[in-house]
Formats: structure tokens, C-alpha cells, sequence
């Protein structure tokens, strides 16, 4: 039995070696094959360009050749003075920055050669008649047409090359020329043009028409905006009702938050839709929005503890608060300051970050609260007959609270009176209600006990000191 044991053994052990071995063997060949890929993915690829045959090289220097040369035709066509400012727009779809910055070049040198034709044409009027005039003029208006159409692609142009990555030193010539030339045109166009080019605009498609247009469709999306604005901001007020954490400022809001955003974002995507290229409008404000942070921070360190005055909601409107040596109740809130009303009807408002740095004490948080009133009565009177009337005084009073019940003891002996404090509890709401009618009630009762309310007095002893002989 003992010689079976050691046999198998000896087999287990034999076994357990051999696949440690094949593991072993496995590891080494699985990392060999890993070291061999990196080194034929790390051979550079101009190796094996060079020992492809001729006749691969040459048809990828032809394909390259043909794809150059349809590139320069589709160029081309996105230069034709024919070609619609619609058409244009998605033949610059497909081209590169470097590509649409040729673009751009054709349609600036169209755009010079109808400016130098109506410059000559211009200075050609003085010297004709009056047929040969009107024929002129009639040209200078044509070419004014073709010019606006002109304008209107080579701005289109810049705008698909500036989308595209194009830096500001590199359109701003292309930009500063065309500003230029168009305020520079209205002064050397004679009166009798500019008029006949006014009334051609106001009736063409690509003038005054498209101008009502675009006026219409910003008027109806403006419209649509505020309708779409008035029903998000619906729909969110009346989520926010439903939700009893939130205090009322952060209720009122978000519902104008989201409004006034609504018109953000709309007006935001009417005037991309129009043309407008936003990058610029946007890199600007992100400019100056570090300025106005600089230049604004106790008002946005206002706009911030708004904010956290509304998250964590230490009190709400209506309640009634004691903060930054103010006391009364919270008349309204807004994003910046809180406003306070007092008793006498005084309207305090207060700096958001002077209320949430400060220690607020907001006494309509708990349902209920202790009534705490001190009854001073004379050495000689009897403190259980005054601890006495004050407790049925509590107990008979229908807004004092059996449970917590109300609490007389004696506090103290003060320096001229004995103080009996009366605590008792009551709602909220009828705080100021109980301890007005305590104190007239306990006063009168007093009196008709018998009992007195001394006033502070001192008792002076005088001295005489006997004098020498």
C-alpha cells in the first residue's frame, strides 16, 4: 500500500513538471512572437515603397496626378461668375482650407475686374452725350448687379474658409478688401447710379426682396421662440411644483432660467441660419467675459451665494429671519440680494454674500416655539399665588400647546425683584399673538391679586462718622 502511495507520487510529481515546462514553453514563444510583430510594425513604411516594382509607382503617381487635376477643375467650377451663392455653398463643402483660400483668390480677382470696368466706365461719363450716358449707366448698373452677386460668394468663401481652420492673419486682408471697396464705391459712384442701383435693389430677389424675407423669418422665429420659451418655461414650473424640497426663490428661478436661455440658444441657431458666422461674436465675448469676471466680483460673489442661498435653502419667503443686524421677513429674493420687511413696513435690501457670510437665524424652520416671558414681582409677595396665576393664565389660553405643556418656576432674586419666568409653547404663527396677551393678562392679574412689580431701586445707607475730639 505504502509502495502504491510513493508511486503515485511520484507520477503526480513528474506530471506537475512536465506542464510546468510546457507552460513554460508557451510564455517563451507567445512573447517571441509579440517582440517579432512590434519590430515589423516599427519598419518604416518608405521601405517597402521602395522595393514595390515600377509599374505600382507609376500608377500611384498617375492616380495622384488625376486626383490633383480634378481638384484644379473643381476649383475651377466653384469659380464660374455663373454659378449660385446655393451651388457654391456645397461645392465648399468637400474642399480643404488651403483649397477654399484659392477659392477665395478667384473670386477676388472676378470682384477686382468688375471694379476696374466700372471705375473706367465712371470716368467715361464726363466726356459723353446724353444717349451714350444712359448707355453707360446702364452698363454700371449691370455690372453692379454681377458685383453684388460677386460680393455675396466671396464673402460666402471667406466664411467656408475661415469654418475650416483659417487663421485671422490670414483672412483679415481678404476681409479688410472687401469693407473697403464697398464703402469706397458709394463715394465715386455719381448721385443718378446710386440712385437707379437703390431702386434695382430694392426690387431684386438678391436685394430688398431677400432683405423682407430674412426680416420675415426673423420676426416669425422670434415668435416661435417665445412660444416655445412660454411652454419650457410651463412645463418646468409646474415640474418644480411638485417637488416640496425646493425652496419657493429656487422655484421662481429656474423657470426664468430657462426662458431666457430658450432664447439664447434660438437666437443662437437664426443667426447661423442666416449667415452669421458665430466664431468671431463668440471668441469676443470670451474675451471680455474675463474682464467683466475682474471687474464684477463682489457681483458675481452676490450671484454665487444666490445660488447657494437657493440650493440649501436656510429660509424662504414669508419666513421671518435675524441676519446682518436686520430682523424681519423675507419679502423677496432674487439672484443678487434678498430683500427684508420689517414690522414697521420698512424695506431693507441685502447683499446675498453679507446673508449667506453671515449667521442666520431663521425662527419659522420648526412648527413650534417656546413663548419665554420673565414676570418680576416684589420681595414681599407670594411667588407660588404669582406662579400660580400664570400657569391657569397658560392653561386657559386656547393657543398655548398642552404638549410640550407650559413651564413657571422662579429664576431668580435680581436686586430689586424676584423674576418668575413663564414658558409656554405654542404654534408659530401665534407667537407674537400669546406673549402679547401673557404679558397684558399676567399685568392686570397681577394687580388684582395684589401682587406688585417693584422697579429697580437701590438702597443707599449713610454713615456718619464720629469725629475726633
Amino acid at each position: 500500500m505504502n509502495e502504491f502511495c510513493e508511486s503515485h507520487k511520484s507520477y503526480f510529481k513528474t506530471n506537475e513538471r512536465i506542464w510546468c515546462d510546457r507552460i513554460a514553453c508557451f510564455l517563451c514563444r507567445t512573447f517571441f512572437v509579440l517582440v517579432l510583430s512590434l519590430v515589423l510594425v516599427a519598419i518604416p513604411v518608405s521601405v517597402a515603397s521602395q522595393t514595390q516594382d515600377p509599374s505600382t509607382s507609376s500608377a500611384s503617381e498617375e492616380s495622384v496626378g488625376s486626383v490633383s487635376d480634378q481638384n484644379q477643375t473643381y476649383i475651377k467650377a466653384a469659380t464660374d461668375p455663373d454659378v449660385s451663392n446655393a451651388d457654391l455653398r456645397q461645392m465648399l463643402l468637400p474642399l480643404t482650407a488651403e483649397q477654399i483660400s484659392k477659392v477665395t483668390e478667384g473670386w477676388q480677382r472676378l470682384l477686382q475686374e468688375n471694379v476696374q470696368q466700372s471705375v473706367d466706365l465712371q470716368r467715361s461719363l464726363k466726356d459723353l452725350d446724353v444717349e451714350n450716358t444712359q448707355i453707360t449707366r446702364q452698363k454700371l448698373v449691370e455690372l453692379t448687379d454681377n458685383r453684388t452677386l460677386i460680393q455675396r460668394n466671396y464673402s460666402t468663401s471667406l466664411q467656408a474658409w475661415t469654418k475650416k481652420g483659417a487663421a485671422a492673419e490670414e483672412t483679415k486682408p481678404y476681409r479688410d478688401y472687401l469693407s473697403a471697396l464697398t464703402a469706397e464705391l458709394i463715394q465715386v459712384t455719381d448721385n443718378w447710379t446710386l440712385v437707379e442701383n437703390a431702386v434695382r435693389w430694392i426690387f431684386s430677389s438678391n436685394g430688398g426682396l431677400d432683405f423682407l424675407k430674412k426680416i420675415g423669418i426673423i420676426l416669425v422665429s422670434i415668435w416661435g421662440m417665445r412660444m416655445a420659451a412660454r411652454f419650457l418655461r410651463r412645463m418646468t414650473q409646474k415640474a418644480l411644483d411638485r417637488q416640496r424640497d425646493l425652496s419657493e426663490s429656487l422655484k421662481s428661478f429656474i423657470p426664468k432660467v430657462v426662458y431666457w436661455g430658450t432664447f439664447v440658444v434660438g437666437l443662437m441657431f437664426l443667426l447661423s441660419g442666416l449667415g452669421f458666422y458665430l466664431a468671431p461674436i463668440l471668441t469676443i465675448f470670451g474675451g471680455l467675459s474675463i474682464v467683466i469676471a475682474f471687474a464684477m466680483q463682489e457681483t458675481l460673489g452676490n450671484l454665487a451665494a444666490g445660488l447657494m442661498i437657493m440650493v440649501f435653502k436656510p429660509f424662504d419667503f414669508g419666513d421671518y429671519v435675524e441676519m446682518s443686524g436686520v430682523a424681519g421677513e423675507v419679502y423677496g429674493m432674487s439672484i443678487i440680494s434678498t430683500t427684508i420687511r420689517t414690522f414697521d413696513n420698512k424695506f431693507i435690501i441685502v447683499p446675498n454674500s453679507t446673508v449667506w457670510g453671515d449667521v442666520i437665524t431663521n425662527v419659522n424652520v420648526a412648527k413650534t416655539r417656546r413663548v419665554d416671558m420673565v414676570f418680576r414681582i416684589g420681595y414681599d409677595d407670594d411667588v407660588e399665588k404669582a406662579k400660580a396665576i400664570l400657569m391657569d393664565l397658560c392653561t386657559s389660553h386656547d393657543k398655548v400647546l398642552e404638549d410640550p405643556a407650559p413651564s413657571v418656576f422662579m429664576a431668580a432674586i435680581d436686586e430689586s425683584s424676584v423674576n418668575v419666568n413663564c414658558r409656554p409653547w405654542v404654534l408659530t404663527g401665534d407667537y407674537w399673538t400669546v406673549y402679547w396677551d401673557l404679558i397684558d393678562k399676567g399685568k392686570k392679574s397681577f394687580d388684582a391679586e395684589g401682587i406688585s412689580t417693584p422697579l429697580p431701586q437701590k438702597q443707599v445707607h449713610i454713615v456718619e462718622k464720629a469725629q475726633a475730639d
